[in-house]
């Protein structure tokens, strides 16, 4: 099917804009998925902090500590850590 005339331009741009969408689209979901990748790297190094302020010996008695407690379970939260 050749593209030649305007019906022929019409369908070179409009699959030019197709194309374009769908790379976009991809180099938005692998992004996403690299960055939820790397966050998750967190996950292990963050469980081990929040469970160690758990501990009923090591509970965080200074206002600086509660407070670096609080942090440390927000951002697990924020990173989905389970």
């Amino acid at each position: 099917m050749p593209f030649n005339g305007r019906r022929g331009l019409l369908r070179l741009v409009v699959l030019s804009w197709v194309s374009a969408l769908i790379v976009g689209a991809a180099c938005l979901v692998y992004t996403n998925r690299t960055a939820r990748n790397s966050e998750r790297k967190w996950c292990d190094l963050i469980n081990t902090l929040v469970a160690g302020y758990q501990s009923t010996p090591s509970q965080p008695t200074t206002p600086r500590g509660r407070e670096l407690q609080r942090l440390m379970l927000q951002l697990r939260d924020r990173l989905g850590c389970s």
